[in-house]
């Protein structure tokens, strides 16, 4: 078994929601009428069906629930399925899970007050407004929904298929190709990862005058906590760029920085130090 089937699985997550918006042919056709534009060409005018509170609250949690699934996994081969190493599965599992339940009692508030949204949006939209634009609650609701899949990293020997010793030969020659380009891959995406709270933090300490907010630091506290449960690989190279930000940045205090000329411009030496490092090995995967 290679070292990413033994250290990670794959996952995907999905969201679907009710966009609330509809293409209006007649105001699309009334505007392009009034400029004299073309009508196949100029532009399609989409109305937003609700101003919904309650349907921004929906919105905010399945950004949330992406945003947390793209921290705790690395880009795996194909679009909307990430390698999320095993070390990350029961954090993923907990926190997902309590965004699945926030998501779903959001809907259920937004189907409670559906009614009332769609009543006050005859007065938002005036003539615009078309009853035949709203579904049933119950067909509202059937178009939220919040999941999550996991699969086994896949490896060249998985066939279970009878196929010809030249071909099989053939297709897991191709199989091992791609995934020892998907574990450069990974590598380079984990160097990614560190990269821009770095080159962030150079940014704002080597302007004495920018603000920034404590984050700039706990970032970093962040990201050295999580490099090690990224690190599938046991990389010795980002075994040592995690010490180095334990040493030389994680205690850097945010409001010393700010008060303190000679602490911020040692703050921000030892950012561009560490840096220059992460710099180097991407340049590497890039040659």
């Amino acid at each position: 078994m290679s070292v990413l089937a033994e250290r990670a699985m794959l996952a995907r997550f999905s969201a679907t929601k009710w966009a609330a918006r509809k293409h209006d042919k007649a105001v699309t056709s009334e505007v392009a009428t009034t400029h004299k534009a073309d009508k196949a060409k100029a532009g399609r005018y989409h109305k937003r069906l609700l101003a919904s509170d309650s349907l921004n609250a929906i919105k905010q949690i399945e950004v949330k629930a992406r945003t947390l699934h793209y921290d705790l996994t690395l880009p795996w081969l194909f679009e909307g399925v990430d390698l999320l190493p095993i070390l990350n599965y029961e954090q993923y599992c907990l926190e997902m899970g309590d965004n699945s339940r926030a998501f779903y009692a959001a809907v259920d508030v937004f189907i409670f007050d559906y009614p009332a949204e769609v009543e006050y949006a005859k007065k938002v939209l005036g003539t615009m407004y078309k009853a035949e634009d709203y579904p049933t609650p119950a067909a509202v609701k059937q178009k939220f929904g919040f999941d999550m899949s996991f699969w086994p990293v896949p490896e060249a020997g998985d066939w279970r298929v009878q196929i010809e010793d030249e071909a099989e030969a053939r297709i897991k020659a191709d199989i091992e190709e791609r995934l020892t380009a998907q574990t450069e891959e990974v590598l380079r995406a984990t160097w990614e990862r560190a990269f821009k709270p770095l080159s962030r933090m150079v940014e704002r300490l080597s302007d004495p005058d920018h603000i920034f907010r404590d984050s700039l630091v706990t970032n970093v506290a962040d990201l050295v906590t999580m490099l090690p449960k990224l690190n599938i690989m046991e990389d010795p190279d980002i075994k040592k760029l995690t010490e180095d930000l334990r040493l030389d940045i994680c205690g850097l205090n945010p409001q010393d920085l700010r008060d303190d000329d000679k602490a911020r411009a040692d703050g921000a030496k030892a950012a561009k130090k560490v840096l220059a490092d992460i710099e180097a090995k991407m340049a590497a995967f890039m040659a």
